[in-house]
């Protein structure tokens, strides 16, 4: 399963709470990515659709 796990932070906690959810997934065998959610313009490489935002 791919998954894009996207965060926006002013101190850092979102951004820690989002690298232990990508940290949980990635031990189920997820292939994931972590970005921040002003770096995410483009669709999903290779599949044409926007990421899938979940809060």
């Amino acid at each position: 399963m791919n998954v894009i796990v996207v965060y926006a932070t002013r101190h850092g906690s979102t951004q820690q709470v989002a690298g232990a959810v990508a940290d949980a997934l990635g031990s189920r065998g997820a292939q994931l990515t972590l970005r921040p959610a002003r770096a995410v313009r483009e669709p999903v490489a290779g599949t044409g659709r926007a990421p899938r935002i979940v809060a």
